[in-house]
């Protein structure tokens, strides 16, 4: 975009967070006049403000819940994740005609780099990060970003460049965007979360759809099978539907056949990569890399490409991450593992190598219960440690066999749990909750978690 293209152009963003930084700056550095607005106060944002110094003559803003007297003369206001788009100025704002969109959403439509767009309830991190693996494999520079690490609008600030663009997209980001034109749409599964927003499945599930239900005709679906959840928010779309099967085998889309993953297409027929490339644990990131390898393919990567992607993938932080062993125990960080059903599939993970495991369990509920916790997680769970504000609600819905016990803090489950363990054990956080009961997000528990474990690794006790 030109310098001069939003100049004099009334925009409000509402949200400091890395989103909503983002939109400031690449539209006050295009002339745009800006209206912030922050539930915060000015003291909190002092590093924010800061960077926006120069266009200070640009800027007014509006702190602690106050609002602007009209929002007539305003093109559009941009939404950070982490406002409700029901919220009650913003449907006065919609009433007076004033358009809003998601700061995602505007960003898209800035650019006309080719899109993978990934969103999901579990896996959609692991997932964008091995498909931008697989088409940098494949000789196909991309962006990997959005929902995950940097926003769009701040790559799109540094008017660099890349063949693809591959995006993490959050029910928060989809429920107010309609532009969002991927060539390749990826739903990796759907499962109970964020209740505490959205208020129930059927609502949740409806922001998802909007990634589908604008799609070209030419754009592509990749979406987990037998999935009903999954059904009902492709159901509808334009788009072309191509499946990745965790059970089973089928004449198109992604599965496991013997040692391999199989991807088969009329496009190009059958290719195999062999699972040994994979160095992630668990069923669940086979999933994640079946609806990867099969969403690059249709994005133009090649088998060597997915290949080179599958091997050079070690995972991400806060995602399983292996942190260390203490006296033949070792400790496994999925602080990301904010929903029962993500958790339940991390306990997993460990029940095909019949490792015990101890898990920590805890934080804040997103308005689900906890029943999944009683499905089959494996006879080698020995013990759940029930840790922050959902720990009492935890103990309620479990119906299994597998003992527990009730901590107030995450860091005395730990110490319960490291006192436990033999050698040969697993300590596992997978706390099926958020974390902002005593974190402030949960890289912050992960971290807490990790330094845990290293601290006493580096005193010895291993």
């Amino acid at each position: 975009m030109s310098q001069q293209t939003w100049e004099g152009r009334h925009f409000a963003v509402w949200g400091l967070g890395k989103q909503g930084q983002a939109a400031v700056q690449y539209l006050a550095r295009r002339g745009a006049r800006l209206t912030v607005l922050d539930r915060g106060t000015a003291d909190a944002h002092q590093a924010t403000l800061q960077l926006f110094q120069e266009w200070a003559d640009k800027i007014t803003y509006l702190w602690g819940g106050e609002l602007p007297k009209t929002w007539v003369g305003m093109e559009s206001i941009l939404l950070s994740p982490g406002v409700p788009f029901d919220l009650k100025p913003l449907l006065v704002a919609r009433a007076a005609g004033v358009p809003m969109v998601a700061t995602l959403d505007f960003a898209a439509r800035q650019t006309d780099v080719p899109m993978v767009a990934v969103t999901g309830s579990a896996g959609k991190s692991t997932t964008v990060s091995l498909l931008g693996a697989m088409l940098e494999g494949s000789t196909l520079p991309s962006f990997v970003g959005g929902n995950l690490g940097t926003p769009l609008l701040a790559w799109l600030d540094r008017e660099t460049s890349a063949d693809r663009l591959v995006i993490e997209c959050s029910s928060f980001q989809l429920e107010a965007s309609t532009s969002l034109r991927p060539i390749v749409a990826v739903l990796t599964n759907l499962g109970e979360n964020h209740l505490d927003r959205h208020g129930t499945m059927e609502h949740y599930a409806a922001s998802k759809a909007q990634l589908f239900r604008h799609l070209d005709s030419s754009a592509w679906i990749v979406a987990r099978a037998n999935d009903a959840w999954v059904e009902q928010v492709i159901h509808g779309s334009p788009g072309r539907v191509v499946l990745f099967y965790p059970d089973g085998e089928a004449s198109e889309g992604a599965m496991t056949i013997g040692r391999d993953l199989v991807l088969r297409h009329p496009s190009w027929g059958e290719e195999r990569i062999p699972w040994t490339a994979l160095h992630l644990r668990g069923l669940h990131n086979r999933e994640n890399a079946m609806a990867a390898a099969l969403a690059a393919r249709l994005a133009g990567a090649s088998r060597e490409g997915i290949l080179k992607g599958l091997e050079s993938f070690h995972g991400l932080p806060h995602r399983l991450e292996d942190v260390g062993v203490l006296n033949g125990v070792r400790y496994y960080n999925d602080s990301k593992a904010t929903t029962p059903d993500a958790a339940v599939r991390s306990i997993q993970a460990f029940s095909l190598t019949r490792e015990p495991v101890h898990a920590l369990l805890g934080g804040r509920s997103k308005g689900n219960r906890f029943d999944a916790l009683n499905q089959d997680l494996g006879a080698n769970v020995k013990r759940f440690y029930l840790f922050g504000e959902a720990a009492a609600t935890i103990a309620e819905d479990l119906q299994t066999q597998v003992p527990w016990s009730i901590y107030s803090h995450m860091e005395d489950a730990l110490v319960a749990a490291h006192e436990n363990a033999l050698a040969g054990d697993v300590v596992l956080l997978s706390p099926a909750c958020a974390s902002f009961d005593q974190y402030l997000n949960f890289e912050e528990r992960g971290d807490c978690f990790r330094d845990w474990v290293l601290q006493r690794y580096e005193r010895g006790h291993v």
